[in-house]
């Protein structure tokens, strides 16, 4: 992705959970500012017995409140198998919201853990019954990739995607976008 360890850069997940992600990006990128954000208090309550580490900041912020995002800027923003945990008419709103906010975005996610395997089963079942979450806002990946298909210049949901161009064309404000 082209990151240089000895550079400063702001980066932020959105939902992160436990997980080493964070810890292992804040101790590569010491120069950097490292936000973790996670709604739910328990998924945070593991960091403090990680290793203190003076660039990793921890919040909780409601990821669909108006001010999340809403002025800064980041370098690279990780958004992980959040999406299936918010309503279906949510997910676009936050989408255009992480697009303005960052430079990058890696989006990972999901698809409905119930039709894989056992393990998947208990995770979903230790998300809806202990953390309280009802997780049923799976989407599939023909879902996912229309969700992302919008301008950033002006929000508009996109349908004009050429691929053999590599292009994506906004019917409303016109601005022509390269993909990668």
């Amino acid at each position: 992705m082209g990151f240089n360890p000895g550079k400063s850069y702001k980066i932020i997940d959105v939902s992160c959970g436990y997980d080493n992600l964070l810890i292992e990006i804040a101790k590569r990128f010491k120069k950097s500012m490292v936000f973790g954000n996670d709604i739910c208090d328990k998924q945070l309550l593991a960091f403090p017995r990680k290793k203190k580490l003076s660039n990793l900041t921890l919040t909780s912020q409601n990821i669909l409140s108006p001010e999340f995002c809403q002025k800064e800027n980041y370098d690279l923003i990780i958004c992980k198998n959040t999406l299936h945990h918010i309503p279906r008419n949510c997910q676009l709103y936050l989408l255009k919201k992480l697009v303005r906010a960052g430079k990058r975005i890696i989006i990972i996610e999901i698809e409905n853990p119930l039709k894989y395997s056992f393990g998947s089963f208990i995770w979903n079942f230790y998300y809806r019954k202990v953390l309280k979450d009802d997780g049923v806002d799976f989407i599939d990946d023909d879902d996912f990739h229309n969700l992302l298909k919008f301008c950033r210049n002006c929000g508009t949901i996109v349908r004009n995607v050429n691929t053999k161009k590599k292009t994506i064309k906004c019917s409303n404000c016109g601005e022509t976008i390269k993909l990668k």
